[in-house]
């Protein structure tokens, strides 16, 4: 049976896969496949089968499941709103974890001020939101372009654990079939997509490491969300970038 066409989020992974590796100086095409893997890549004359996954778990908001796309379009007004108003406060990368979906356009507004006088103040500790109760901003990196991720899963730990699990359906889906077509290509390679992931490279690498099954079939792992591309494994070893 003939595959369908891509959906628009497996062509943004692939695209944001070969701008990442552009950056690198690689020379990057790929074409959809019709069955497995979703794309045929060929990165300096190398021919490399690439899947990708979608991890998106869902929550229950006042009764009603909606799954964590829908929350990540709730949570980017609040985002594109705090990066306008500190694009003059420098560099570095933040995370703001609040319930995004849950806020009151007053909390929010207090929120934005309070995470443009964090960005401004240069802090590196984690600081709580006066604003919203359980909510906090943290500097993830000193370095880079000006970025801001809300978390609008509030850093929820039953979020972070129904990654993991899809984590693990996912590998245990998706490597015997790249064992299957491994001899047809140079490198296997899985990417993982969401919104919004979690903010913190360390946390991606124990969600992988946690995982009590051979990943031999693949070459590297990565983890691409609205602002970064992270190689979280290759054949050497988890924690490679």
């Amino acid at each position: 049976m003939t595959r369908a066409t891509p959906t628009r989020e497996e062509l943004t992974c692939a695209n944001r896969l070969k701008g990442h590796l552009e950056r690198q100086g690689k020379t990057v095409s790929f074409e959809p496949r019709p069955d497995f893997p979703d794309f045929d890549f060929t990165v300096d004359g190398e021919r490399w089968a690439v899947e990708i996954a979608g991890l998106v778990p869902e929550r229950t908001v006042s009764g009603e499941r909606l799954s964590q796309d829908a929350l990540a379009a709730r949570a980017h007004g609040l985002r594109t709103r705090i990066e306008r108003a500190a694009s003059g406060a420098g560099s570095g990368r933040y995370a703001v974890h609040v319930d995004a979906d849950e806020l009151s356009r007053a909390e929010a507004d207090r929120i934005v001020k309070e995470a443009v006088e964090f960005i401004l103040s240069g802090e590196a500790e984690t600081r709580e939101l006066q604003a919203y109760g359980s909510g906090t901003i943290e500097r993830v990196s000193s370095s880079g372009m000006l970025a801001v991720v809300v978390d609008h899963s509030g850093g929820s730990d039953d979020i972070r654990e129904d990654q993991r699990n899809m984590l693990r359906q996912e590998l245990d889906d998706k490597l015997p079939k790249l064992l299957n077509v491994r001899s047809a290509y140079a490198r296997t390679v899985l990417c993982f997509w969401n919104r919004n992931w979690w903010h913190k490279e360390r946390e991606l690498r124990s969600a992988l490491s946690s995982y009590d099954k051979s990943i031999a079939p693949v070459d590297e792992i990565y983890f691409v969300d609205d602002n970064k591309t992270l190689r979280i494994y290759r054949a050497s070893g988890i924690g490679s970038l």
